[in-house]
């Protein structure tokens, strides 16, 4: 089984460098436009042999907006959303910008840099829950499809940097981040009890969109 993960194209939360955690926001203008730019480049250089077998998708509008364009190239493509591709739970800081949280609550931001764990923010996800989380799913897929389907996952950076890192046998506590642009393919796989990586936040099909690498944590 193999799975292209891919995280939604920009919304208006990302344009406006708002935590957004769980909270829905739509895509941006420019969004609509990496979203169909990616539905044309999976279409034509991707699954231009075979279409995907599946494809997941997470709860959140900006992910399914990302995934409309790709459907409406694979209109026959079966899918569902999977409750388990929702993003990182940012606790209280959801739906605030870095500048506002630190306004509000100055002794909560200290504690989340020193860790850059969201379980240090009240009613967050903490990074062993979403490890957790994103083991689930890999099983729960495992057991749904049979070896050599292709699965798409349309989900989140903070799922998407989980999931990889449990195939990697990176643990919670690693001092590692995995950057994951809007719109990133993420390509790996499970066969058996192995367990693979091609390849981490290709952007390539991004080259006309006026492209912007998303941040690196300080």
């Amino acid at each position: 089984m193999e799975l292209l993960f891919i995280r939604h194209a920009e919304s208006e939360g990302n344009l406006h460098g708002i935590m957004q955690g769980r909270k829905d926001y739509a895509l941006s203008e420019h969004g609509h436009y990496q979203a169909d730019v990616l539905a044309a480049f999976l279409s034509h250089a991707v699954f231009d042999r075979q279409p995907p077998d599946f494809l997941y998708c997470s709860p959140l509008q900006r992910a399914r907006q990302t995934a409309e364009p790709l459907q409406q190239r694979f209109p026959e493509l079966d899918w569902t959303e999977h409750a388990d591709l929702v993003e990182v739970d940012s606790g209280i800081f959801s739906g605030l910008t870095w500048d506002e949280a630190k306004a509000s609550h100055p002794e909560i931001c200290d504690r989340f840099k020193a860790v850059r764990d969201w379980g240090a923010v009240p009613e967050g996800e903490s990074k062993q829950q979403l490890w957790q989380r994103a083991e689930r799913l890999l099983n729960d897929l495992q057991q749904r499809h049979s070896p050599g389907q292709k699965i798409v996952l349309l989900t989140h950076g903070g799922l998407i940097r989980a999931a990889l890192s449990v195939l990697m046998g990176i643990a919670p506590d690693a001092e590692l981040f995995l950057c994951i642009d809007n719109t990133s393919l993420s390509l790996a796989g499970i066969e058996g009890s192995r367990r693979y990586v091609r390849y981490i936040n290709n952007t390539r099909h991004l080259n006309p969109c006026d492209f912007k690498p998303d941040y690196i944590p300080r």
